[in-house]
């Protein structure tokens, strides 16, 4: 009975959710760091029950907890017209090593919505370039309430995804580009991303670091340089000690 009970509590809860929006943003640097900052608006009416904001808390530090190579710079939670808004920004040295997260134990501890609206992602080295795909389904992570959602917030509800790139993309299926390829934006409204996942591709080069490398040159140059002055100079010894030898 107990059972039935939680099942159709949270089937009225994800009912009564008839509003979902989301905006990420990602900046990787041309070391392999990054950052991220998320904004989402999330129904009172379905957060309330679950906990409200401090269930929110509870499973940004689960995230946390999942990938301690992430550092939590800023997180808002704001209460207002029967929504919360959540702000979040993040960030890494090594944006690679967030590649097994989804795998990882602690990560499994998040509610199924949650995994579902981080979606499943692969980042991979291919050559000399960066491998990127990612899907996201938030019809499937909003399950029935997707059923409640007005046509009005199906078309002006908007799901945007925006990656900030080192370097280029040669190859990438975004719905805009800026900055020359650098910037990758997939946006769709609610509606569109109710009716199939949003998949994101990207292939870029890895970017060169022009400053460390410029620095190594020289370092090299400066040890070539000592090394041929060395070279020289045993040389220049040995003849000496050859003439000297011949006097004698």
């Amino acid at each position: 009975m107990y059972r039935l009970f939680r099942l159709l509590s949270a089937i009225l809860i994800l009912i009564l959710a008839s509003c979902f929006e989301g905006r990420e943003e990602i900046w990787i640097d041309s070391v392999g760091g990054g950052r991220m900052k998320f904004d989402y608006v999330l129904p009172t009416r379905a957060v309330g029950p679950l906990g409200g904001e401090r269930a929110i808390r509870d499973q940004i530090d689960t995230i946390l907890e999942a990938a301690p190579e992430l550092q939590l710079n800023q997180l808002t939670i704001v209460e207002a017209n029967r929504e919360y808004l959540v702000s979040l920004e993040l960030s890494t040295d090594s944006m690679l090593s967030l590649v097994d997260l989804p795998e990882r134990e602690a990560f499994a501890k998040l509610p199924p919505a949650a995994t579902k609206i981080a979606g499943t992602f692969n980042l991979k080295i291919d050559g000399s370039d960066i491998v990127f795909s990612r899907v996201v389904d938030v019809g499937s992570a909003l399950g029935f309430a997707a059923l409640m959602i007005s046509p009005e917030d199906r078309e002006e509800r908007r799901t945007t995804y925006i990656i900030h790139l080192p370097t280029a993309a040669t190859e990438h299926d975004a719905t805009r580009v800026e900055n020359g390829g650098h910037t990758l934006i997939w946006d769709r409204t609610l509606g569109e991303a109710l009716s199939g996942p949003t998949e994101m591709n990207f292939t870029s080069p890895l970017p060169i670091p022009w400053t460390l490398l410029i620095v190594v040159l020289l370092v090299l140059a400066v040890m070539l340089f000592l090394i041929v002055r060395w070279v020289r100079r045993r040389r220049s010894d040995r003849a000496g000690a050859a003439k000297s030898a011949a006097s004698d």
